[in-house]
């Protein structure tokens, strides 16, 4: 999937490495499920919004201003910029539906046994 930074909606204030959470202050409000991109010096991966939380307490939206503790998949670190990110394609937020394999089945033809009687 091609995918485009198109504007920055935070900045990562601190990361908590034993449990993989950063704490983005967004300024932008953003929902569970979309996907975001971190940037920074040596930081620069996507990565969807799966876990987001406020007080300890999971959350569905992150309001404009509020600061949020969000699941990463990679090391973040103070000062990076996060980024909303929108597919190039809306066909490729569709899930692939997988192609049924048929397998064919042998034809077996049922011969009659024709027995004589003595």
């Amino acid at each position: 999937m091609n995918i485009k930074p198109i504007k920055p909606i935070g900045k990562v204030t601190h990361y908590f490495p034993h449990i993989k959470v950063g704490i983005v202050k967004f300024s932008l409000a953003v929902k569970v499920g979309v996907i975001v991109r971190f940037e920074g010096a040596t930081t620069d991966f996507s990565q969807p919004i799966e876990s987001m939380q406020f007080n300890h307490k999971q959350v569905k939206v992150a309001l404009k201003g509020k600061q949020m503790g969000l699941k990463v998949k990679k090391r973040v670190r103070e000062g990076d910029l996060v980024y909303l990110v929108q597919p190039t394609s809306q066909k490729s937020l569709k899930p692939q539906k997988k192609s049924k394999v048929v397998k064919k089945k042998k034809s077996v033809s049922k011969k009659k046994v024709v027995r004589k009687k003595r």
